[in-house]
């Protein structure tokens, strides 16, 4: 029955609900009503101890002035409720119920105008949900906008929508619906003029850190390695809007936004040109489209800009360009000779590229001998043959070879090959005849045969000969010693794919944007590439915008977030990891494709 002593002289804790007081003294009382009758301007503020604001967390600490200012989405019918309860008339001789309603004709975008009024003296004052910015010094010098209606914008912006988004949202949240499209257009204005500013501080402090990394002072020109890559907003060559990154390592040091269409012009060109409505209205008309010709043409004349300005902009000149060797720009920024006769630009190959091409041309071999019987009297794919899943593993050996050779195209170039033989059929001899001949070579029949064992190895793979004598052309023609000595270096595109990948959040492939909206994305994707998320808080203050506390706290959650995310994403466990989901996911295609019998192809039906 335990100590009925110990039971009875425990103290029992009282169970509080929110602030209130269990018991207290009479002196206490006393103090609480002196306390009280003192003016809020003279009450003093309470003194946190240290701990709190070190140990606690973000959510958890005490809201501070600096982060009560702050934007709320509150349902009126409960504010109004409240402020009837609790608001008196302050006119004199008159302490009336006062009364809070909206003026919806008063509206500015998602700012309302609120009055409070007093029936019985006739005491009225209207307010503002949301503060107005001071005005910026610009082509709109004098237009104020509600810190509401441009936090909205932006937000939408960095969401990937634009007005029709905005619209819908204010309709499903029961709310009055948005500022004009005009209004909309212009605080894009504003937030397009703010970016501008923001990314060109941006890319010249990457162009310092080159004149760092080279040790060549700001005013003289330096020469530095860079990567460019274009990349468009729909698939295809019928894009009407192309980006071209040019990245110093992994910052983003210059780009160019290629459009070849205007909403306006496309308007009035299957209308009458000749009144006088047409002549007013191309005076006032700014074309945005900046490219004719193809689509496939806009990454030659983006790097070709790039170019032409890096001396004007930077002192720098890119004498190493680093592309995808899938396009003609490097031949016409080589004819264009933008630094002289007397400074030769060297091409770079990306070594994911090169990789990429094993693997397509592979595919194509697959297509290409589809159906037909081979020197073995097999087909080309198949259990055993050249499966999708083998095609992804020869790949990524490929990738393998290059990367831990880059000090000898020759060691570059066996590794290579023994790639290809070394997951064959082919006896052990001629199998093994590029691998490494030493106790510590990864292929386990020389490091046997090494070791004076009787070699006991078995292939991964097992091609069998017949589909090696195909493939052997392709590995022949992509370990020519041209291509292998642009891959010396060791270096990718993964930093400009990076770029694209934010660029597209912000203006989706699946939506038509114009050509500020781009420029807006394209700004934002690159200070954040380069700065970090915390480069939208120098945008708003650049609007003349107070960032606020809860936007600095998300931004800072969502750098360590990501930071978080990249050093897992990297750690070899996690490529491992990645690595064998693919060649599963490449297997049950395989099955998946010798199950059915059909083709999904034109024609075949």
């Amino acid at each position: 029955m335990g100590n009925k002593r110990s039971r009875v002289n425990k103290r029992k804790v009282p169970k509080v609900k929110g602030n209130q007081f269990v018991k207290m003294s009479s002196n206490e009382v006393a103090d609480v009503a002196e306390f009280n009758t003192f003016p809020v301007s003279l009450r003093p503020k309470p003194v946190l101890p240290e701990a709190v604001d070190r140990n606690m967390s973000a959510d958890s600490r005490p809201m501070e002035d600096e982060e009560s200012d702050l934007n709320l989405i509150f349902y009126f019918p409960l504010l109004k409720e409240m402020f009837v309860e609790f608001s008196r008339c302050q006119e004199e001789d008159c302490n009336s119920q006062l009364t809070l309603d909206i003026e919806l004709l008063e509206k500015e975008g998602l700012c309302q105008s609120l009055v409070v009024n007093c029936s019985v003296c006739g005491f009225s004052k209207s307010f503002r949900t949301s503060r107005r910015q001071s005005y910026v010094t610009r082509s709109k010098a004098g237009k104020r906008y509600c810190d509401v209606n441009l936090r909205t914008v932006l937000a939408m912006h960095e969401m990937g929508k634009g007005y029709e988004g905005l619209s819908k949202f204010c309709t499903v949240m029961n709310m009055p619906p948005p500022m004009s499209k005009t209004s909309y257009d212009n605080c894009v204005d504003e937030i397009h003029w703010a970016y501008e500013l923001e990314k060109g501080v941006s890319l010249q402090k990457v162009a310092l850190s080159v004149h760092d990394d080279t040790k060549v002072a700001p005013t003289e020109i330096s020469q530095c390695t860079v990567s460019l890559d274009g990349s468009w907003q729909t698939r295809g060559f019928s894009s009407i809007n192309g980006v071209v990154t040019c990245m110093y390592g992994n910052k983003c040091i210059d780009y160019d936004v290629r459009s070849k269409h205007c909403m306006g012009c496309a308007r009035w060109r299957q209308q009458n040109k000749n009144t006088a409505e047409y002549v007013e209205w191309k005076s006032k008309h700014v074309c945005p489209a900046n490219h004719s010709g193809s689509s496939s043409s806009m990454e030659a004349a983006g790097a070709l800009n790039i170019f032409k300005r890096s001396v004007e902009n930077y002192n720098l000149q890119y004498v190493n360009y680093l592309g995808d060797g899938d396009s003609s720009s490097f031949a016409t920024v080589q004819e264009a000779q933008s630094y002289g006769p007397d400074i030769v630009i060297n091409k770079l190959e990306c070594i994911g590229h090169i990789q990429k091409r094993i693997g397509s041309r592979l595919r194509d071999l697959k297509i290409r001998y589809k159906g037909q019987k081979l020197t073995d009297g097999k087909s080309i794919s198949g259990k055993g043959r050249l499966t999708d899943a083998a095609i992804n593993k020869l790949q990524n050996y490929f990738g393998v070879a290059v990367r831990e050779n880059l000090d000898s195209i020759y060691s570059m170039k066996k590794c290579i090959l023994a790639s290809l033989f070394h997951n064959s059929s082919i006896e052990d001899e001629r199998r093994h005849r590029f691998c490494p001949r030493s106790k510590d070579s990864w292929c386990s029949w020389q490091k046997e045969k090494a070791e004076g064992m009787q070699p006991t190895f078995k292939p991964k793979l097992g091609i069998p000969q017949s589909i090696c004598d195909l493939a052997l052309p392709i590995y022949k023609d992509l370990t020519d010693d041209s291509i292998l000595q642009r891959c010396l270096h060791g270096r990718t595109q993964n930093a400009n794919e990076a770029l694209h990948g934010l660029i597209w959040q912000r203006c989706p492939k699946s939506i038509y944007c114009g050509r500020k909206t781009l420029e807006v994305g394209v700004a934002s994707a690159v200070c954040t590439i380069n700065d970090g998320l915390v480069s939208m808080k120098y945008v708003l203050e650049r609007m003349n915008l107070k960032p606020g506390a809860q936007l600095e706290q998300g931004f800072v959650k969502s750098s360590s977030k990501r930071a978080r995310q990249s050093t897992r994403r990297s750690s070899e466990k996690a490529k491992r990891r990645r690595k064998e989901l693919r060649a599963s996911r490449k297997g049950w295609a395989d099955a998946e494709k010798e199950s059915e019998s059909g083709t999904y192809r034109a024609g075949s039906f």
